[in-house]
């Protein structure tokens, strides 16, 4: 029973001490600078300074010093106000880009926020010629995979977006520009399936690579077309019995013919796709191969039709080398008798 009265005790006074001395401290702390500023604009007000010796004097002090803790308090709040508008901010540009508003977007943007204001209160003209597009392309200058990634995932939230026609013609400038071209060149490398990449690095890229295609020419980037032929590389990997393949591996091969579709509408990427022997056999592969007849047409109807793009892109590009390259894939090994199959199988997708 004595244990527990003095146990009552020290709660209680634990609570008195709290509520007495902590709480008002607390908010003292985070009010501070608002009470005296209220203080001091209320004496101004009323310039009650009492009758002392040498008033004339003190009352023009009085007044400096109040004024003074005025403007520290007025300062506060709009320092208070500045950061809640800046959170209000933010959720409009996470709207207005129509994105996840608790997304990685989000707190990608309010990083740009933050740094613009700390380099704004540093330096007013830091602000000149800087906005959403610029700040996501010093992101991916950065050897940081984080700033990388965060740069990424702007610059693909901005290209997603069909109407931005200025931002996307801001984008294909910066990129295309010689400064820029080791960002061309880790967008590339990040489309290296043999790699351990990020999974979410891998697809920003191949999204971004896909928009800028026309700004990226293959011949500054020597490993560019390895690159992206290793995510064709699944297709050449026959099935060891009849199931589908993943998601991610039809992903993977999709995503890769598209990207070459979008390189090769450049005459000079084309000429370069058509003198790798290699990389069109794997374009070929998923409609050479017996993969789309070993499961539903429906499953693999997506990425044979992609393949035949490349194809059909190669085929009709200016000159004759992507057509004689196309004939000579299709005439190796058996890949000649696929595409009689594929016409004669093709009744559910006549596009085929």
């Amino acid at each position: 029973m004595a244990r527990l009265l003095i146990a009552i005790t020290i709660l209680f006074i634990q609570q008195l001490v709290f509520a007495v001395i902590l709480c008002p401290l607390a908010a003292l702390y985070l009010c501070g600078l608002v009470i005296t500023g209220g203080i001091s604009l209320w004496r101004l007000i009323r310039r009650d300074y009492g009758e002392v010796d040498g008033g004339a004097n003190l009352q023009p002090a009085l007044n400096v010093l109040y004024s003074l803790a005025l403007f520290q308090g007025v300062l506060f709040c709009y320092r208070f106000f500045s950061y809640s508008a800046g959170d209000g901010l933010v959720s409009k540009v996470v709207e207005e880009y129509k994105l996840d508003k608790e997304g990685p977007f989000r707190k990608s943007v309010k990083e740009y926020l933050r740094q613009t204001r700390n380099g704004c209160a540093k330096d007013p003209s830091f602000i000149k010629e800087r906005n959403l597009v610029t700040y996501a392309v010093d992101l991916m200058k950065f050897e940081s995979s984080g700033s990388y990634l965060s740069g990424a995932r702007i610059l693909d939230a901005l290209l997603a977006q069909s109407e931005l026609k200025e931002q996307h013609s801001m984008i294909a400038q910066l990129i295309g520009s010689a400064s820029c071209s080791q960002i061309v060149e880790k967008l590339l490398q990040a489309l290296d399936s043999r790699s351990r990449q990020d999974k979410e690095i891998m697809e920003l890229a191949a999204r971004i690579v896909v928009k800028l295609a026309g700004e990226i020419h293959l011949k500054r980037f020597p490993q560019g077309i390895l690159c992206i032929s290793s995510l064709l590389e699944t297709s050449q990997r026959q099935p060891d019995d009849d199931s589908a393949p993943s998601d991610e591996f039809k992903s993977l091969m999709k995503q890769g013919l598209v990207i070459l579709d979008s390189l090769a509408a450049d005459k000079h990427n084309c000429s370069l796709i058509c003198e790798d022997q290699s990389l069109l056999f794997k374009v070929m592969a998923p409609i050479s191969s017996d993969m789309l007849h070993l499961i539903d047409h429906d499953e693999w109807f997506s990425v044979a039709a992609a393949s035949l793009q490349v194809m059909c892109r190669i085929v009709t590009s200016p000159g004759s080398t992507g057509e004689n390259q196309t004939t000579h894939g299709c005439s190796s090994g058996s890949g000649h008798q696929k595409p009689r199959k594929i016409h004669q199988d093709n009744g559910s997708h006549p596009h085929l």
